[in-house]
């Protein structure tokens, strides 16, 4: 140490302590930050956690108002859902400093965990008028309108956040949330150029953007305007329209009717001139790709028909040949995937014999699609692991009715994840169910979580890759659907999720109990709803959770007369039959108002209708029978998620005495009300 640090040091003793200060605080930072990182286990995160804590705790004991050591206490109480102290500590915070922005900004996150969007939205307008620039205020702001509601405000926030250059995973995230909740009133150029753009961001699904480009596409081309006239060059060249009809399913019927018009007029211009014209091409290739999307659900036409085979004949002769080149068959392959995969054909196995790099570029992604997957989600099925059958008295029957049925038709066939940033279950139930506290028996592990029925895997490989304290293991009757669930988190890279083809009632063959189960959209497809209900409370650890997903009677009503009209009329679910029927619905060719599920997501793939109207075995709940159901196990409701803020405002306006909504009569009240409030099914949360 020279001379004049000493005599600085002499003089002013209080800088050793502000050097001290200022390390101290940089160390706590360090170690808070580690424990907020997903990839470190629960564990660790709490040991780094713990490391913060006992620094700031210190620097407290020397000076209460430190607003940094405040700050960082009050994140740590947050992430500990000890909420109170997290209030009591940044409100002190934010009296020792008024003007501490990190303060006004925690206190808002604060508030979003409790879901008071409004009182986090004034504490962000306070940061603004302090500086108006702040960039991490813009975008906690647009999360807040995305909390509150106010979803066009939301959507334009994030928006002109990635026009300022501000990309990351969270924008991205927010924007995505936004969109689908809402529509252009006209066209709109730029509008139409940002949608574009923003469905080529890395950390969103495309398909978060398909009401905004329905609602774009339909105002560009008059759509809903039974006379307008529609110019099939103009049409091949639009970059919009083709990225949307590539990437997205686009659950419209304006759409659908567009996209069988063009396939119907590419096919018909295609075999007048004996070729695909190369202004059509581009056309051609949407146009399977959405059928592949859609999974061939539009209905074909006789004459189409009648073209197709022409097609696939002179296909037969070609690859008969032994010479043959895919640039031989690239035109007539591509018409033919309009309408039906290339593993459907009988020329599929030569096919598959030729590297995906033999084909022209145009050719490549529909060759990948429509057969390689195809291919090797068959070669993933017949090695799914299998979890082991103990259960000789399980119906097996009926059990066999439901894996056939989402065997021959995995649902849903879904693409592509989105981003979310990692957080803790616990606290995500929190932000849902505010007054939701879970057992100490919960806190600071890893959950042990599973996924009973997990289908195709969405919904256990989201869980798996966006909540960081989790282990999640997933089961399912359908060997496809596992096969697929599994080459869905390879490509995903998700790898903390473990994938069993098998019974439900069996899951005691796991060998161990679950902090959390899920069984959405589940029971009420089983023989015998109870006994499966059973399977899982017993492998339900002491105050577990459990969320639990059935079917409304009341909401389901439509869906039920129209599930009367295939069984009276005894139609199969083939897929030719699933396509006229739609058709005729889409048509009114069948007496009665059928808009509600000619409305919904479900009705534009082939696997969604199936299981929306073809499903074999189905039971139906009122709120009472839901009670009744979970007396019968001495399940402790919680609450229902993915319920509207008016409905919820409904609720507390008529039972303000029943603040944490837990009356499932008084739900039923509601619902009488408001029969489509549930959209088609309960989901509901219960603890042990």
């Amino acid at each position: 140490m020279n001379a004049i640090s000493q005599q600085i040091q002499d003089k002013h003793p209080q800088f050793n302590q502000t050097i001290d200060g200022a390390s101290r605080l940089v160390l706590a930072n360090e170690y808070y930050n580690r424990s907020v990182q997903a990839d470190l286990s629960v564990e660790e995160r709490i040991k780094e956690r713990l490391k913060a804590k006992k620094i700031c705790l210190e620097v407290l004991t020397e000076a209460p108002d430190q607003v940094d050591m405040l700050n960082i206490m009050g994140r740590i109480s947050m992430d500990e859902m000890d909420f109170d102290s997290a209030l009591v500590l940044l409100t002190k915070a934010l009296k020792a400093d008024p003007e501490m922005i990190t303060s006004w900004i925690n206190m808002a996150y604060l508030h979003l965990i409790c879901r008071k969007p409004e009182h986090a939205e004034k504490c962000l307008n306070h940061v603004l008028k302090l500086d108006p620039n702040n960039l991490r205020a813009q975008k906690v702001l647009a999360y807040t309108k995305l909390q509150h509601g106010n979803y066009i405000e939301a959507f334009q926030t994030y928006r002109a956040l990635i026009k300022q250059g501000m990309i990351d995973e969270t924008i991205q995230s927010g924007l995505a949330q936004a969109a689908p909740m809402i529509k252009a009133d006209a066209f709109d150029p730029q509008l139409q150029s940002d949608v574009e753009s923003f469905m080529k961001l890395p950390e969103v699904n495309p398909e978060a953007f398909a009401t905004l480009a329905i609602s774009l596409l339909d105002h560009k081309y008059g759509l809903s305007n039974e006379d307008g006239q529609l110019d099939l060059d103009e049409l091949a060249n639009d970059h919009f329209l083709l990225q949307c009809l590539s990437n997205i399913q686009m659950p419209s019927q304006s759409i659908e009717e567009l996209a069988r018009s063009l396939r119907y007029c590419v096919l018909a211009d295609s075999l007048h001139n004996t070729r695909i014209r190369d202004e059509l091409v581009n056309l051609a290739v949407a146009l399977s790709l959405y059928s592949s999307n859609n999974e061939y659900v539009m209905e074909v036409k006789p004459d189409e028909q009648q073209g197709l085979e022409a097609l696939i004949m002179l296909l037969n002769g070609f690859v008969s040949d032994k010479t043959w080149q895919p640039n031989d068959i690239a035109g007539a392959l591509v018409l033919v995937t309009m309408y039906q995969p290339i593993s459907s054909l009988g020329i599929s196995e030569d096919i598959s014999e030729r590297s995906i790099n033999d084909w022209a570029d145009f050719m490549q992604p529909i060759v990948e699609k429509s057969l390689f997957d195809n291919l090797y989600l068959a070669e993933l099925a017949s090695e799914n692991p299998k979890l082991s059958s103990k259960n000789k008295n399980a119906n097996n029957g009926g059990s066999s009715v439901i894996s056939e049925h989402y065997n021959e038709s995995p649902y849903p066939r879904w693409t592509s994840l989105g981003y979310h940033a990692p957080t803790d279950y616990l606290q995500a139930l929190h932000t849902e169910l505010p007054h939701f506290q879970p057992a100490h028996q919960l806190k600071g592990k890893t959950l042990e979580f599973l996924v009973a029925g997990c289908g195709t895997g969405l919904q256990a490989i989201r869980a798996a890759k966006y909540f960081n304290n989790i282990k999640v293991t997933a089961v399912d009757l359908s060997p496809a659907s596992v096969a697929y669930a599994r080459m869905m988190a390879m490509k995903l890279r998700v790898d903390n999720v473990e994938f069993f083809e098998g019974n439900l009632l069996d899951v005691k063959a796991l060998g161990k109990t679950f902090d959390v189960i899920e069984c959405s959209g589940v029971l009420h497809h089983m023989p015998n709803p109870q006994e499966g209900l059973q399977a899982l409370y017993d492998v339900l650890a002491d105050h577990g959770l459990i969320k639990i997903g059935l079917y409304s009677e009341l909401a389901r009503q439509q869906i039920t007369a129209t599930k009367d009209i295939i069984e009276t009329n005894e139609i199969k679910p083939t897929l030719e039959n699933i396509q006229q029927f739609r058709a005729m619905l889409m048509n009114k060719e069948i007496d009665g108002d059928y808009s509600e599920i000619v409305s919904r997501p479900d009705f534009y793939t082939s696997s969604g209708c199936r299981d929306l109207l073809f499903n074999p075995i189905e039971h139906l709940y009122t709120l009472p029978k839901v009670s009744a159901l979970l007396e019968q196990f001495s399940l402790n409701f919680l609450g229902f998620i993915g319920v509207s803020n008016q409905y919820k405002s409904q609720f507390d306006a008529a039972f303000p005495l029943d603040q944490t909504r837990s009356s499932l009569e008084n739900w039923d009240q509601i619902e009488q009300e408001n029969p489509q409030m549930f959209n088609c099914m309960y989901q509901l949360y219960c603890s042990k």
